[in-house]
Formats: structure tokens, sequence, C-alpha cells
């Protein structure tokens, strides 16, 4: 029972990396607030350029 299965420890590298990918964005959005942009709002235009 104390045994993890296979999905459950790919789900914990997901998890690993997502943090890591967060962790990765998390200076840019800081810079751009301190150029007085709105992260959102920047992420919104990106996405609609591949829609």
């Amino acid at each position: 029972m104390g045994r993890r299965t296979s999905g459950a420890k790919e789900r914990n590298r997901t998890l690993k990396k997502e943090k890591e990918l967060g962790d990765a964005f998390f200076p840019v959005v800081n810079y751009g607030r301190t150029l007085g942009l709105n992260p959102d709002d920047a992420l919104e235009k990106t996405n609609k350029k591949f829609i």
C-alpha cells in the first residue's frame, strides 16, 4: 500500500515540472510589472496571435 503507482509517479513529475515552469515565469512577470505592464493583458494579447 505504501508503493506509488506509475500514474502517481507521473503526476508527481508533472507537478514538479509545473512548479519549475512557474519559477521561470515569476521573474518575467515581475519585470513586466516594473515596466508598468499588466502581465494578464500581455499574455492574452500573445495568446490571440496563436489562435
